[in-house]
């Protein structure tokens, strides 16, 4: 996967740090779930009960969360009633699909990584932030620039997250070789399919019935895990568990 170093998955709580600090700095309480086993995304959810739902992905594909259309359909029509806002994806890759529809257009806003580790990157960190509507566009802009609604006046104290013209020149470039990357980085998955397929010990990836992934990490399931971990590090293969210590564990978490 070019950059991409393998993965050993094992933790038995999935949920991404990004997404938990944005809802701790908007005083909300990041509800830390499990995940789903198959798909290492957080399992299907009554969405419509919060305020903010996000449906995550850990290896560029549709949460689980939109497998059924059902409760995506819950939760877009509670956010119209005023009562939630759904994010349908937060910083994974571009081009991923569910249904022939692309991420980034099946909830109300969505945010996407340029981590070199994804398809479309920027030779550094970035990202990007999708929406269709203009309350959410204009929120975003100041968001991105200490709330400055000119160059003397901020209607509210925000961050400095603005994309330096470098790296948004590179990603401008980028785009345009998107749908060749994604296709040679599933290819990629495909090859390890084949690979891994057969051995017990070693489970691969789940294909879902109308969801296109995209693989910036290729995450195996594997028994003995750390024995296979020092034996590929003796023949100088790196890998990394993802994550080895769950987010709800973490100093961060903490009350």
């Amino acid at each position: 996967m070019g950059a991409c170093r393998s993965r050993l998955s094992s933790s038995d709580r999935y949920s991404p740090k990004a997404p938990s600090a944005l809802r701790c700095r908007c005083n909300a309480s990041p509800p830390l779930r499990g995940r789903d086993k198959e798909s290492h995304t957080p399992p299907r959810s009554p969405l419509y009960r919060s305020q903010a739902s996000f449906a995550l992905r850990a290896r560029g594909e549709p949460s689980s969360t939109l497998w059924s259309m059902t409760d995506l359909e819950i939760a877009v029509a509670a956010a119209r009633a005023g009562a939630a806002i759904v994010a349908d994806s937060f910083g994974r890759p571009v081009e991923a699909e569910y249904k022939g529809q692309k991420v980034g257009t099946l909830g109300d806003i969505a945010a996407f990584s340029l981590h070199p580790l994804k398809n479309l990157n920027t030779c550094g960190d970035g990202g990007i932030i999708t929406t269709n509507l203009k309350d959410y566009h204009e929120k975003a802009l100041l968001f991105r620039n200490h709330g400055l609604k000119n160059r003397n006046e901020s209607e509210f104290f925000a961050y400095n997250f603005r994309l330096d013209s470098l790296k948004a020149a590179i990603a401008n470039l980028q785009i345009n070789d998107i749908t060749k990357v994604t296709e040679k980085r599933n290819h990629t998955a495909q090859i390890y399919d084949s690979a891994f397929t057969g051995i017990p010990q070693i489970k691969i990836p789940e294909r879902r019935t109308g969801v296109r992934q995209v693989f910036h990490t290729y995450i195996i399931q594997v028994a003995n895990r750390n024995e296979l971990m020092a034996f590929l590090e003796n023949r100088g293969i790196e890998t990394k568990i993802h994550y080895p210590i769950p987010i709800h564990l973490m100093e961060a978490a903490k009350p």
